[in-house]
């Protein structure tokens, strides 16, 4: 699978924050007066310009001079949101992706169908 290099912005760091805050407290609960926008900056390991590349055994998330590397097994599952795919390493801590990196639908389909087939893999 050929790298998917793509950009993530504030708007994308706050859905994933929602989602998380959703596997811990479920739908409607969570910490209201939390605020995602003070906890990242604007090109950091957050967000900024990133590429992932997946292979058998997992993946290298990289991007303003820090790489993440993961092995498939530390997969829990993945998620599709409105704006962002997200592969999950526990309740609230994954790595998430712009639903908008993707060329067409097609290819997200295989990219998801990729990593669900691998995550939690021994």
């Amino acid at each position: 699978m050929s790298p998917l290099k793509y950009h993530r912005d504030l708007a994308h760091w706050t859905e994933f924050v929602r989602l998380a805050q959703a596997r811990v407290y479920g739908s409607g609960c969570g910490s209201r007066s939390w605020q995602p926008a003070r906890c990242r900056k604007d090109a950091g390991w957050v967000l900024g310009s990133r590429e992932i590349t997946m292979t058998e055994q997992g993946f290298v998330d990289a991007g303003n001079g820090t790489a993440l590397s993961v092995d498939w097994p530390a997969i829990e599952g993945v998620s599709v949101a409105r704006n962002i795919v997200v592969l999950w390493m526990d309740r609230t801590a994954g790595v998430f992706i712009p639903r908008i990196a993707f060329q067409s639908d097609d290819d997200e389909r295989s990219f998801i169908e990729f990593a669900g087939k691998r995550a939690g893999a021994a």
